[in-house]
């Protein structure tokens, strides 16, 4: 089965927001050797759960996948209340081309579990094909001194959040 019917299932499943399926279809373009992405399921898309993990079988794809969870959407509001409602469950994936990037993926995870974030930052970093600048650059603002000394709430809340929405399509 070519990647094509992963990309192609990227652009139609109805569990994937648009952030999701272009991490998914970069991937499938070998673009990206990891990527993790996260399905929805809910009573209207039941069947997506199994359909994508027999593509990625087919493919040969190395994953790991989450426990689900459940998520919630806005039902109604009342006056000033919010009422919400669970919608669905949702399963985060870890894609990895090989079992090399899963090799790098469980040091990864290894080195969270052991608090060594700055090595953890480094792995991470490479496994998701991050450039060096932008590996650095987060490792140097995970300081919280750093942080305080350099940037204000507002400052960097801002700066967190711009990049998204001027460069949607940059994945870190």
């Amino acid at each position: 089965m070519p990647k094509q019917a992963l990309i192609r299932f990227a652009e139609i499943a109805k569990g994937f927001d648009d952030y999701e399926r272009l991490k998914l279809i970069l991937f499938a373009s070998g673009i990206k050797p990891a990527t993790y992405v996260v399905l929805k399921i809910n009573p209207k898309n039941l069947s997506e759960k199994f359909r994508f993990e027999q593509r990625l079988k087919n493919l040969g794809v190395v994953f790991v996948e989450s426990r689900m969870r459940s998520y919630e959407v806005i039902d109604r509001i009342v006056r000033n209340k919010i009422h919400w409602k669970i919608n669905g469950v949702w399963i985060g994936y870890d894609l990895f081309k090989s079992k090399k990037e899963l090799k790098l993926f469980k040091k990864y995870v290894g080195a969270l579990r052991k608090q060594r974030h700055k090595k953890a930052d480094l792995i991470g970093g490479k496994l998701y094909d991050y450039p060096k600048c932008c590996i650095k650059e987060y490792a140097k603002e995970q300081n919280t001194d750093y942080l305080k000394k350099n940037f204000t709430y507002y400052r960097f809340y801002k700066r967190l959040h711009d990049p998204v929405r001027k460069f949607p399509f940059v994945l870190h």
